[in-house]
């Protein structure tokens, strides 16, 4: 905060004073003070009003805007019951971390070679127009491509549809 000729000063709540710094030092002493705070804030552990932000130290033990938010957990927190080989499971170690199983990705390719290979006795060109479209390609291009009429293309595109839905309608 600038007082008289910019002039920078860092608050301390202990002790209730203000202590002269450089431009370079009141930058980046608030750029981590204030990843700080809104991390506690997201934590539900500070409730500091946006006209008090200046004043805020880090000290949050002696800050009257803490919470004692006892709904928050750190991740390192033991789970009981959860013992393996003797060692303090913690949180971390068993929450999922959002990625795939490795048993339901095989069983996705499994059912999609399944489902290619059900299309491809079908409706042989179907790979062909899939990778078309893939490419962009308008429905009139496609049929071009193929050799027909696009109203032919379509209704074989509804019919494979339609039989697959019959056949597959889990996978899809």
């Amino acid at each position: 905060m600038t007082i008289n000729d910019n002039q920078y000063y860092i608050f301390i709540q202990n002790g209730n004073r203000k202590i002269p710094v450089t431009k370079e030092e009141f930058d980046s002493f608030y750029k981590e003070t204030s990843v700080f705070r809104r991390r506690q804030m997201r934590q539900g552990l500070c409730s500091c009003p946006k006209r008090k932000w200046l004043y805020c130290d880090t000290d949050c033990e002696n800050c009257r805007y803490r919470f004692d938010n006892y709904s928050t957990y750190s991740m390192d927190e033991a789970v009981p019951g959860a013992d393996d080989d003797d060692e303090e499971m913690t949180k971390h170690d068993v929450i999922s971390d959002g990625a795939p199983w490795f048993a339901d990705v095989v069983a996705d390719v499994d059912q999609m070679q399944i489902l290619l290979n059900r299309i491809r006795e079908i409706m042989p060109e179907a790979i062909q127009m899939g990778e078309l479209r893939l490419k962009g390609q308008t429905d009139a291009v496609i049929a071009e491509a193929l050799g027909i009429p696009r109203t032919t293309l379509l209704s074989r595109l509804k019919k494979l549809r339609k039989v697959l839905d019959e056949e597959v309608s889990d996978i899809l």
